[in-house]
């Protein structure tokens, strides 16, 4: 990387991966780890993980400060806690979490508690702020009420922003009713919209040798004010989405 870059990883790391195996990668990634991480399916609490608190795993592992926001996961035989979380090598200057979404039946798959997190950190380069969120599992074009308003409860926080950069697992494409929000407040980073994020493998011990892609869940976008040098999609070893690694430049002063 260039002097003046910083790098920024969006990366759902899948529930049921063996977190042992989340932080091997990230401390071997080409390059050496990404400044800023944007993680979603963290867990706490949950029975077949080596490891109660991931977050906390990570941020120990890495020395990296972080920003967690956790949302209740109620099943019919267990409970666990779910989070997105926001981990930098820099120190976060403000933090900041809502509610993007309350279920009316927690019970489905697809109506679980949501949430928004965003940092502003303060890098050698002066301070940015990244959010990122983890959006319901639902129909990505059905103009749903819920929908809606889970899009609209995160266009506050992406709206005539500077410095600024939202990474997510939106769980949506090019053409829904989300990426258009987006695209109307941020500038889209990349890779192109026909570059799949998932899924990577079906289940957490399958081997890599015939990744299964074929949707875009996952996106990096950035305020009009900042550079972007290069984005790309990594296909690893762990997790069942793609990295999206991108490289950003601040084309102002602080």
């Amino acid at each position: 990387m260039a002097t003046g870059e910083v790098r920024v990883l969006q990366w759902n790391i899948w529930y049921k991966e063996n977190i042992r195996d989340v932080l091997g990668y990230l401390k071997s990634m080409p390059g050496g780890t990404p400044q800023v991480l944007c993680l979603q399916e963290l867990t706490d609490d949950y029975a077949p993980q080596s490891y109660l608190n991931t977050w906390q795993y990570l941020a120990d592992g890495l020395g990296y400060f972080m920003h967690v926001d956790t949302v209740p996961v109620i099943g019919l035989q267990e409970n666990w806690t779910q989070a997105v979380a926001i981990f930098s090598m820099y120190k976060m200057t403000h933090t900041y979490a809502t509610k993007i979404h309350t279920p009316q039946d927690p019970l489905s798959p697809h109506d679980q508690y949501r949430s928004y997190a965003e940092a502003t950190i303060a890098t050698a380069y002066g301070e940015f702020t990244v959010g990122t969120a983890h959006n319901s599992v639902a129909d990505p074009f059905a103009a749903t009420t819920e929908k809606q308003r889970e899009i609209a409860n995160i266009e506050r926080h992406v709206r005539d922003r500077r410095r600024y950069s939202f990474q997510g697992d939106i769980n949506a494409g090019y053409g829904s009713a989300m990426v258009t929000m987006l695209d109307r407040n941020l500038q889209h980073a990349g890779p192109d919209w026909h570059v799949p994020s998932w899924p990577t493998k079906i289940d957490p011990t399958e081997a890599m040798s015939q990744p299964y892609l074929d949707r875009r869940l996952d996106v990096s976008y950035v305020s009009h004010d900042v550079d972007v040098i290069s984005a790309e999609a990594v296909v690893t070893p762990v997790s069942d989405h793609s990295q999206l690694v991108t490289d950003i430049k601040f084309s102002d002063k602080p």
